[in-house]
């Protein structure tokens, strides 16, 4: 089995550990990438609702893309690079991370579901921040939880 990892052409896998019995449990994939990556910012727990905050990058085909020795995702400044991250992304989880709501509250994941629905990169209601590719933004940098339990990133 081959499995590439790239920069910008990936999901998300959540994790919780309850320290009751000490192991992980694998919550599932609650963010996926389509032709993208979800970069997180950040995940909070506060007053039992799970935040996350999250950048995308646009993932763009080259040429060796597909070679497991290709190391061009790598560089910084190839063609799958920080140019091409676009819009800050918000959802939250009341659930220690099983559904996922968007700001307005509507569920756009549901790992318990038969078919495990992650979070999408297009359910309304996700984009806190609309920011184009090419402006300079950066990911996996910070969030935080206002007092009230709004999340900023």
């Amino acid at each position: 089995m081959l499995i590439l990892i790239r920069a910008g052409f990936g999901s998300d896998h959540l994790y919780i550990y309850p320290s009751a019995n000490g192991k992980f449990t694998c919550v599932g994939q609650h963010l996926t990438g389509v032709k993208n990556n979800p970069y997180v910012n950040g995940i909070d727990y506060r007053s039992g609702r799970m935040h996350i905050a999250w950048t995308c990058r646009g993932w763009i085909y080259y040429e060796g893309w597909d070679d497991p020795a290709d190391t061009k995702h790598k560089q910084h400044s190839g063609p799958n690079e920080l140019e091409n991250n676009y819009n800050i992304c918000y959802a939250y989880s009341d659930d220690k991370g099983y559904t996922w709501k968007n700001g307005s509250g509507e569920i756009i994941a549901d790992l318990t579901s038969e078919d495990k629905k992650s979070v999408m990169p297009d359910p309304p209601g996700i984009v806190a921040f609309k920011i184009p590719k090419n402006s300079g933004l950066s990911n996996q940098e910070a969030q935080v939880v206002e007092h009230d339990g709004g999340s900023i990133s």
